[in-house]
């Protein structure tokens, strides 16, 4: 490891508040060598100087922490968010992240299989841990239900207009998470062109209600604003006070009428290639519990098309249970308990109901 390297990589993380152990250093400076003699024989960068290296790929990278105060990200050695990084190329932005924040949990995502085993060299020298590079697309990982919404923090530096960047890394952030694309320049109208693709990538009803009226326990009507209805994950003040919706005032944004229809029918084909449309239910029976898929852990305890009365665990989705036939309230009650014993015993997870239950059982 060089003095000057030394100098360089100290004066731009200083400037970003950023204090690197000598160990960091090292890593940094392996990741260096290891780039520049690669990259004699693939193409992996264009930027070989060591001050622009480390000026335009080292410390750029770490360019989410002046972001991170404002949307309330505490990134320091214990740190533990996870990060996926989309079109992670040659490894920039994850792997200085990881290098610089140790207790992030970093997903690198390339399309390209040489550059992947690169990154897997690059993470195996450095000694990283909790770093994974995965060949693969964008667009098909992004509806694979292990990359869907699973991720705090999204970052990309692929070059691609934002309308495009935004389609392909918002289907991986979870709810509350963040997609952070590094751009640089003027990009105010890329920004704006791509607020439709933010659109169409879906929305929650608590982005368009305005006001909602309802009917009271106590059979009075009132009407609640937007501030007083309490919106959370499956949850309102709707829902903890048993008011009933008689009727919501939403504020709508113009759009292409055949994109909607097409999105429209696109939705409907997946719901009815997946869940048991054919048959009633009340939706999903559990709520996701943190770290699995309520529906996995059923099947895995097997039980799918597994019955009690006529209230039976659908085989197509076993999230789903669904009236096979003359199912009563109590068939589904005691379904639910046999579910949540087998799942508790086999995994030592609590399933918790998602349907809501009204009447007396």
């Amino acid at each position: 490891m060089t003095d000057e390297f030394v100098k360089l990589l100290d004066q731009g993380c200083a400037d970003l508040g950023i204090e690197l152990s000598d160990q960091q250093k090292e890593q940094f400076f392996k990741y260096y060598e290891m780039l520049i003699e690669k990259n004699k024989v693939m193409n992996l960068t264009a930027i070989t100087e060591l001050s622009d290296v480390i000026t335009k790929h080292f410390v750029d990278s770490l360019l989410l922490v002046l972001a991170a105060p404002e949307l309330g990200l505490k990134l320091d050695g214990s740190a533990e968010y996870s990060c996926i990084d989309v079109g992670t190329g040659a490894g920039f932005p994850g792997i200085p992240l990881k290098i610089a924040f140790p207790g992030l949990k970093v997903t690198l995502l390339d399309s390209l299989n040489k550059r992947v085993g690169f990154l897997n060299e690059v993470i195996e020298a450095l000694g990283l841990t909790d770093i994974t590079a995965v060949h693969g697309r964008a667009e098909d990982y992004g509806r694979d239900a292990k990359y869907r919404e699973q991720y705090d923090i999204c970052v990309s530096r692929v070059v691609a207009n934002m309308s495009t960047l935004s389609e392909y890394c918002i289907p991986f952030v979870k709810k509350g998470g963040y997609f952070i694309p590094y751009k640089s320049g003027k990009a105010d109208e890329e920004i704006a062109q791509a607020r439709s693709a933010v659109k169409k990538l879906g929305g929650e009803m608590k982005d368009i209600v305005q006001n909602v009226t309802v009917l009271t326990r106590e059979g009075e009507i009132r009407e609640l604003e937007k501030e007083e209805l309490g919106f959370g994950y499956r949850a309102s003040v709707i829902k903890d006070r048993g008011y009933v919706v008689l009727g919501a005032e939403l504020m709508l944004v113009p759009g292409d009428k055949e994109e909607i229809l097409a999105r429209m029918q696109e939705l409907k084909n997946k719901r009815v290639e997946k869940q048991p449309l054919e048959y009633p239910s009340a939706g999903s029976a559990f709520k996701r519990p943190e770290g699995y898929f309520a529906g996995k852990l059923v099947m895995d305890a097997g039980l799918s098309g597994y019955a009690v009365g006529g209230a039976k665990v659908s085989e197509k989705h076993c999230g789903f249970l669904i009236n096979a036939g003359g199912a009563t309230a109590s068939d589904v009650m005691e379904l639910i308990r046999q579910i949540q014993a087998k799942v508790k015993e086999q995994f030592g997870v609590q399933l918790e109901p998602e349907i809501q239950f009204l009447g007396e059982f």
